[in-house]
């Protein structure tokens, strides 16, 4: 298993999804690191076909090295996420394709190594020879520059798809292996570095699995007393479930609603997003009806395995539906809350990796209903869109007509 060095761990932590070449075992060897959503790497670690792609792009401002990391993940798209790299990267990338036995390390969107491919790229030692043999100037970073390149070579993806598989990996020589960390970390005991704690991978039921995770995350930010997992609303055989976490923070409620989509290689694109849209919908509605009871009962009393407490219903209530990849990014606008919601009630559709970047970019329950408050305004105006933009030289995309 891979342990991400700091610098690395801080780079990936900013993105919702990307990859690095990466130096492991004291620098002898390089492993490529890619974070991805987790459909994606269940996809891999199925028997997707995974595509490197890395070659010199010339541009008006210089040549740029320029590579994507390629999920075939379904016989009409592909999932790949491209990306340009400075001008001390080229040595770097080249020791890696010149390996006889190449490793992809594969971080899901808590930055736990979750597994790894292993085997041989088909026509790595050509490629090789042809970028060490660039006889041009490799241009040093450039914002402009790079991401106009990014946007050429998407363009260029989309006249041309076969440019993603110039470089794949083998199956007859591909060994693919999970790691899952089953260090027990009771929750929602507060601790200020849970970002970088172990978390349990091994609950099978990926929706436990997302609502356990969420409670543990957002134990970095709020203490034991205001946040609780699976609040039920009334007493004895009318209790219910009131919603997957509620959190406390300054006599406003926070809401969160998880929803896990199964997703296989034998289901088409279309039934994906229609499956994601569904779970969103529903997320949403379950969301409103807990608002409403919430506010109806105007005095709550959450438990947790610490302690108990009554919580009067009065200020602001945020909402957060935590989706997969298919309902967030498909989305064209955000659904919108009921004329019976409060009129200042927030909802955000968030992916967990989007929960992950706020909830580290946020000291104290405070900055983080800020966050939630400037999130929700921006999908107001323009529906769905990753909360932190990737640092300038990397882009996600997915190309539909393979």
């Amino acid at each position: 298993m891979l342990v991400l060095s700091e610098p690395t761990r801080r780079i990936l932590g900013r993105l919702s999804s990307g990859f690095l070449f990466e130096s492991a075992n004291f620098g002898t060897d390089v492993v490529l690191a890619a974070k991805l959503p987790y459909e994606q790497i269940d996809h891999l670690l199925d028997g997707a076909d995974a595509y490197l792609t890395v070659n010199f792009v010339e541009t008006r401002r210089g040549s740029y090295l320029w590579s994507a990391f390629t999920v075939a993940d379904h016989d009409t798209s592909m999932f790949y996420l491209q990306r340009t790299h400075r001008y001390d990267e080229l040595q770097t990338v080249l020791r890696f394709i010149r390996s006889d036995d190449v490793t992809v390390a594969l971080f899901d969107e808590l930055n736990r190594c979750v597994g790894s491919l292993r085997g041989e790229l088909d026509g790595g030692q050509t490629l090789a020879e042809s970028l060490a043999s660039w006889d041009g100037d490799l241009a040093r970073n450039d914002t402009d520059g790079i991401e106009n390149t990014l946007e050429a070579q998407a363009d260029e993806i989309d006249r041309h798809p076969k440019l993603l598989e110039k470089s794949k990996f083998c199956f007859s020589k591909r060994k693919t292996v999970e790691h899952f960390n089953r260090a027990a970390v009771p929750s929602p005991t507060f601790d200020a570095d849970r970002m970088l704690a172990g978390l349990r991978f091994d609950e099978r039921d990926v929706g436990v699995a997302l609502e356990t995770n969420i409670t543990r995350l957002m134990s970095s930010v709020f203490q034991p007393d205001c946040l609780f997992p699976s609040p039920s609303i009334g007493v004895g055989s009318h209790a219910r479930e009131l919603i997957d976490v509620v959190a406390v923070a300054d006599g406003s409620l926070i809401f969160v609603e998880a929803k896990a989509v199964q997703t296989s290689l034998r289901t088409d694109l279309v039934r994906r997003e229609s499956n994601g849209q569904k779970s969103l919908t529903k997320a949403v509605k379950q969301l409103q009806g807990a608002t409403r009871r919430a506010r109806q009962a105007r005095t709550l009393r959450m438990a947790n395995s610490h302690l108990s407490r009554e919580i009067v219903v009065e200020g602001k209530i945020s909402l957060i539906a935590i989706v997969g990849e298919f309902a967030a990014s498909s989305m064209a606008a955000k659904p919108g809350l009921n004329h019976a919601s409060h009129a200042l009630d927030v909802l955000c559709v968030l992916q967990l990796s989007d929960l992950y970047a706020i909830l580290a970019a946020s000291s104290d329950p405070a900055e983080f209903l800020n966050c939630l408050d400037e999130v929700g305004r921006r999908q107001d105006q323009h529906g769905y869109e990753q909360i932190m933009r990737p640092d300038s030289g990397w882009s996600t995309r997915r190309r539909g007509n393979r």
